[in-house]
């Protein structure tokens, strides 16, 4: 009797160990599945705010694509107007020439002034292609920043999760696996809110426009003292009241 007690307690010492063994192993599979479907719930996350940004971007891309086309318009629309408005007048200086010398006279008068209205648009023009020029590579350097950081951030929360489950199918403590992974995701946030904080080329666009500005002043002076060299030279044989041009 007492051997069978013996030989009862032995194997109670045996397999008492393994069934505790066999529940802290389900414990820690359970707490290992528990972290995929995080990763996976997180990763949804990620993807939607993935999203977010990339929409807000062809939002605000495309409200600028907009507002370039309707300045476009209004300038061409404007052009069309002075072009009308300057025929007009010079129309209304022929018909005030009294002779073959004041015909010419006029006639110098108005090619001169075509000429610089040519030379001050192609000068317009290219103050505006280059603006547009170095907003659009600003445009793209934000849109590929930005994929960037989304990438680096992924890449840090794949990494976070990986380690994770690797330490948790080793079976590591699994208090110290849910802080290590919620410091690195922590971490992985906060360096991605900082380093798209730092996406703002507002200095760079306000450059680009005074760049434009300062040509378009430029082109502007120019116009004006070509004009009024050319009245001038008018005046000589044509009395004209400056009105009557500018």
């Amino acid at each position: 009797m007492k051997k069978k007690l013996t030989i009862l307690a032995l194997s109670a010492l045996i397999i008492l160990p393994l069934a505790v063994f066999a529940q802290n192993r389900a414990g820690q599979d359970n707490a290992c599945q528990r972290i995929s479907n995080a990763l996976e719930r997180i990763g949804q996350k990620t993807q939607q705010e993935e999203e977010k940004i990339r929409y807000r971007q062809e939002g605000i891309s495309q409200d600028m694509d907009q507002k370039r086309i309707q300045r476009e318009q209004n300038l061409e629309q404007k052009r069309e107007q002075w072009d009308n408005n300057r025929a007009e007048r010079f129309q209304k200086l022929l018909d005030r020439a009294q002779d073959e010398t004041q015909k010419k006279a006029v006639l110098d008068f108005i090619a001169s002034v075509e000429e610089a209205v040519l030379e001050r648009r192609e000068k317009f023009d290219e103050a505006i292609r280059i603006f547009h020029e170095g907003t659009d590579n600003l445009k793209a350097r934000r849109r590929e920043e930005a994929e960037n950081r989304i990438q680096n951030y992924k890449e840090k929360e794949a990494d976070a999760f990986e380690e994770a489950l690797s330490d948790c199918g080793k079976g590591s403590d699994m208090k110290d696996i849910q802080q290590n992974l919620r410091n690195t995701l922590t971490q992985a946030r906060q360096t991605y809110r900082e380093r798209i904080q730092t996406m703002n080329h507002g200095q760079e666009m306000q450059g680009l426009a005074e760049a434009k500005r300062g040509a378009m002043e430029s082109a502007r002076d120019e116009f004006h003292n070509s004009l009024r060299e050319a009245l001038d030279k008018l005046r000589v044989g044509f009395p004209v009241e400056e009105t009557e041009i500018l």
